[in-house]
């Protein structure tokens, strides 16, 4: 599977047909519906944020799940899609460093299943990762296409900021 970096050029990319006129002496057809007006990249990027914040409910369910048995295990698992040019999710794949994150995957990866992306004519499949945070009390969120991440609030001294999740999209636009 090619690993592509999202370009929304690229998830857009149709093919131009130059519409002829028809003849006057045609004998007249059936009009055809109008082709739809190419989506704008901006467009394409709100629809993927979109379908991954439409799961953020079931994401946290996963999470606190995990977390609920093992509250002081922090990690991250990143989950991988490959997306056919349908749109469909049609392999996934999850990797972590957690300790005994089986159940967590196969939740993750079931939902994961369940995302619908604009289709694209790039190559088949294209593919997302996205990097799901997992911490006791951690809420799965994602900026909007772009959207800035607000002022990180201050934290006691030694202690990391907490982390946003993070997805690359294949075909183009990036969000980390």
């Amino acid at each position: 599977m090619n690993r592509l970096l999202f370009s929304a050029a690229l998830l857009l990319a149709l093919p131009a047909s130059a519409e002829e006129e028809p003849e006057a002496s045609a004998a007249p057809t059936a009009e055809a519906a109008p082709k739809p007006a190419a989506e704008s990249p901006e467009a394409a990027q709100l629809k993927v944020w979109q379908a991954l914040m439409g799961s953020a409910t079931q994401i946290d369910a996963c999470t606190q799940k995990y977390t609920g048995e093992f509250p002081d295990r922090a990690g991250s698992v990143s989950i991988t899609v490959g997306i056919g040019t349908d749109g469909r999710v049609l392999t996934v794949k999850t990797d972590t460093d957690l300790k005994a994150p089986d159940r967590l995957n196969g939740c993750l990866g079931s939902v994961a299943r369940g995302w619908r992306f604009p289709t694209h004519s790039g190559e088949d499949p294209a593919t997302l990762t996205l990097k799901v945070e997992v911490k006791k009390g951690q809420k799965f969120k994602l900026l909007k296409p772009g959207e800035k991440q607000p002022a990180a609030p201050a934290t006691p001294q030694g202690q990391p900021a907490p982390a946003e999740p993070q997805f690359r999209y294949a075909p183009g636009w990036t969000q980390e």
